[in-house]
């Protein structure tokens, strides 16, 4: 059975969504992984220990990350070399349950797709004013794109005109 993990990005022109998938055996890996990074934080910062995973937050610097340096925020995305594995490329021939929606203080893996989703939708939406943050961004996402099996823009009328276009194929 795989588990899947939604959560959604925006800016003015833009709407972006993602799902992770993984097996049990992942989400316990990755939710382990996230813990250990905010549980480091909690130790280093006095960040919270409530605090939740979310990019805008981590990026910013802002809510339960106030005051934390750039670079240990930078390096809360270090998660993302534990990967998934869960996901095998196969058909879904069952569902097992139905769907739930739950709050991102729940779960540390709809926090992990909102970091996923945030950094997409930054990339391809934002124009960073220091080349050290675009730098930093796609090498974020040089250890993202591996994971990712499908990426697609739908438009569901004719585009309006936007201030800026998504870049095709990812960042």
């Amino acid at each position: 059975m795989l588990l899947a993990y939604v959560d959604e990005s925006y800016s003015a022109d833009w709407y972006y969504m993602a799902a992770m998938l993984c097996d049990g055996p992942g989400a316990q890996a990755l939710t382990a992984a996230l813990d250990a990074a905010v549980i480091k934080a909690v130790k280093s910062f006095g960040v919270p220990e409530e605090a939740e995973l979310h990019g805008y937050e981590l990026f910013n610097g802002s809510g339960w990350w106030t005051g934390v340096p750039v670079r240990a925020r930078a390096d809360l995305h270090g998660y993302l070399r534990y990967g998934t594995h869960g996901y095998r490329g196969r058909r879904l021939t069952r569902i097992v349950d139905t769907m739930h929606f739950a709050p991102s203080s729940a779960s540390r893996l709809v926090q992990a797709i909102d970091l996923v989703v945030f950094l997409y939708r930054r990339i391809q939406t934002h124009t960073e004013s220091d080349s050290r943050a675009t730098r930093a961004n796609a090498a974020l996402w040089d250890r993202i794109a591996p994971k990712i099996s499908h990426q697609h823009c739908w438009y569901p009328q004719p585009a309006p005109e936007r201030t800026k276009a998504p870049r095709s194929g990812g960042a």
